[in-house]
């Protein structure tokens, strides 16, 4: 008999529900939704049920607070570790990430008398773009810059971007020959000019490469 519930009353009575009872869900002074109960029996809810089915829902809405507030902070910790680990420019690891990996492969290179190499690249450009055009060109051409490297490499090769203008490769399994291949290929592509904006930019790169076990 409830008017707010008019438009629903005949499809109430379609499905045969007679009675129903509808309880809001409240977080502090928030509503977050509604639980809501059919019956087919008319008046099927009395005083001691409502009390009951009230209790449900304050119990219902805590829990759905607690999930809600449990999975902003898994949120907030995935996102504190990825703005730890990664370049948020490029989306690579950054030197944190980097120094985390090439202690383990140090580790595990030694332990099973294996060869590492680590690939320092350098744009030695960078800075003239970014005067002559702004950061926001330069920042650009750095995205362009890592996705470009990531794409020449095989999955097993690690790609970040460290501070600046520099990137580096670690290269697991990497004997002298191997890595000055890897390093001449992503020099070769990277002379290849960059579409920033309206602009095709060029770059001048140097490749710093350093052997374990050789290098120390």
């Amino acid at each position: 008999t409830d008017t707010g519930f008019a438009p629903w009353r005949e499809e109430a009575r379609r499905y045969g529900y007679a009675s129903g009872a509808a309880f809001p869900l409240r977080v502090g002074e928030e509503t977050i939704g509604a639980l809501a109960i059919a019956a087919r029996e008319p008046d099927a809810f009395g005083t001691e049920e409502l009390e009951l089915l009230g209790e449900a829902a304050e119990d219902l809405a805590f829990g759905i607070a607690t999930l809600r507030t449990r999975a902003q902070g898994d949120r907030a910790r995935a996102t504190i570790q990825r703005l730890a680990h990664y370049d948020q420019l490029t989306g690579l690891p950054n030197h944190v990430q980097l120094e985390e990996r090439l202690r383990r492969a140090l580790w595990n290179a030694d332990t099973n008398a294996q060869s590492l190499a680590l690939v320092v690249l350098d744009i030695n450009r960078l800075r003239e773009i970014n005067d002559a055009l702004g950061f926001h060109h330069g920042d650009l051409l750095l995205k362009d810059i890592g996705a470009r490297i990531r794409g020449l490499v095989t999955e097993d090769i690690s790609v970040a971007r460290l501070r600046g203008d520099e990137f580096a490769l670690l290269v697991p399994a990497g004997d002298a020959e191997r890595v000055t291949r890897i390093a001449c290929q992503v020099l070769s592509a990277l002379r290849e000019p960059f579409a920033v904006g309206n602009l095709n930019l060029t770059v001048e790169v140097s490749a710093g490469i350093s052997l374990f076990p050789q290098h120390g």
